[in-house]
């Protein structure tokens, strides 16, 4: 039998005292059956309690398949017909200009991945035009929100940081695959990568910086969501942040490294080479300290 790959991808909203914000949306129905049926974001953000015209705001970390996949439904509708999207200018320029389908076709990716790749940037960037904002490179993208620049996943690929008073939280959109062989082993690139050396050196001063930082950290790719809620008062002072797992659970994963898409990371010397460092995730047990006036939660959105 060949090996399976479980792979989540972990959608993060993100409500604040002026906007509910939505990063990322997953495959949606660009890939199946022979690969799974991927429409079950908006059946899970309902179980959350949010309604797909609640989303005010919706982020693209870049471009790729299970990331843009879910902006569209199969008829061809809007999934959050009352967003404003968002990206960085570079990397739309990227996927709705002329060189993205003979890079894609030319990369090790599988071919079904490669089609439809190719697809979602054809038919779901074009039908979001209208409704879009772009921000450059690092820039603001809300009060409090801002791209952080990663490239090298795809050439202009971002994380998100989210700031609340003295504290940050960064979504890390791609850096990141893996809990286990992206943290303990940095240098190794996967397939999905369009510039490995970049996304090597992208990947690490992420990780380093938020190792350093403290700053609490989600990985699109990492399993077991869970959330951080904070229930703010109607004055809005916050009474405390409580991290806990979300009902929005799926199957099990091997891994034993890291077991939510939450995490904080520690940076630690290698056995091998003491100049290269190597991350590993920390689950608090309890409490993230607060998150003034934020309400965090991941819904994943296939198995």
């Amino acid at each position: 039998m060949q090996p399976v790959i479980q792979a989540t991808n972990n959608i993060l909203v993100v409500d604040t005292a002026r906007e509910r914000i939505l990063v990322d949306t997953g495959f949606g129905e660009k890939l199946g059956p022979s690969f799974g049926s991927f429409p079950g974001l908006e059946a899970n953000l309902r179980r959350a309690g949010i309604t797909p015209e609640s989303i005010d705001l919706v982020v693209t970390s870049h471009g790729h398949l299970d990331h843009i996949g879910g902006l569209v439904t199969k008829s061809g509708a809007l999934a959050f017909p009352k967003a404003q999207f968002v990206f960085v200018d570079t990397e739309w320029n990227y996927w709705t200009g002329s060189r993205y389908e003979s890079e894609v076709n030319s990369s090790p990716m599988p071919d079904p991945f490669k089609k439809a790749t190719i697809g979602a940037a054809r038919e779901n960037l074009p039908a979001v035009a209208d409704r879009s904002r772009f921000v450059k490179q690092g820039g603001e993208i809300t009060s409090g929100v801002q791209y952080v620049a990663a490239a090298g996943h795809p050439p202009s690929h971002a994380s998100i940081l989210f700031t609340s008073g003295m504290e940050q939280f960064m979504h890390m959109g791609d850096i990141a695959h893996n809990p286990v062989t992206s943290l303990q082993h940095p240098d190794w690139t996967p397939v999905f990568d369009y510039e490995p050396a970049q996304a090597i050196k992208s990947r690490k001063a992420i990780l380093d910086r938020v190792a350093t930082d403290r700053v609490m950290v989600m990985g699109y790719h990492f399993p077991r969501s869970c959330s951080v809620r904070h229930d703010v008062a109607s004055d809005m002072r916050h009474d405390g942040a409580r991290l806990h797992q979300s009902g929005l659970s799926y199957g099990s994963v091997e891994s034993t490294a890291a077991r939510r898409a939450f995490a904080r990371l520690s940076k630690e010397s290698s056995n091998q080479d003491l100049q290269s460092p190597v991350y590993r995730a920390l689950i608090p047990r309890l409490a993230v300290r607060d998150l003034p006036a934020l309400d965090v939660r991941s819904c994943t959105s296939l198995i």
